[in-house]
């Protein structure tokens, strides 16, 4: 992962992987799914910037629901603590 002044730069599946962050398609039916970055990398590259290619790869998949495409993808850090409510 390159580093600048600000911090880390991620940017490709493979920053992601070793931040381990975690991708979810979301349909607009409702339906999500989780994404298994190594499968991912497997697939595009470890070089594949979704930012840069996010049409491109939300072509890539359907809904296992409805069978349309997903409407977002989203991206969550990993290793953070989940607060579940306040004491």
């Amino acid at each position: 992962m390159p580093r600048t002044e600000r911090g880390w730069i991620i940017s490709t599946l493979q920053d992601h992987l070793e931040a381990d962050h975690t991708h979810t398609l979301y349909c607009v039916c409702g339906h999500r799914l989780t994404l298994s970055t190594p499968r991912l990398i497997e697939i595009f590259g470890p070089d594949f910037e979704i930012s840069k290619n996010r049409d491109y790869f939300l072509s890539r998949f359907r809904c296992n629901d409805c069978g349309k495409r997903p409407a977002q993808v989203t991206l969550s850090p990993g290793n953070v603590p989940r607060w579940d409510g306040f004491e």
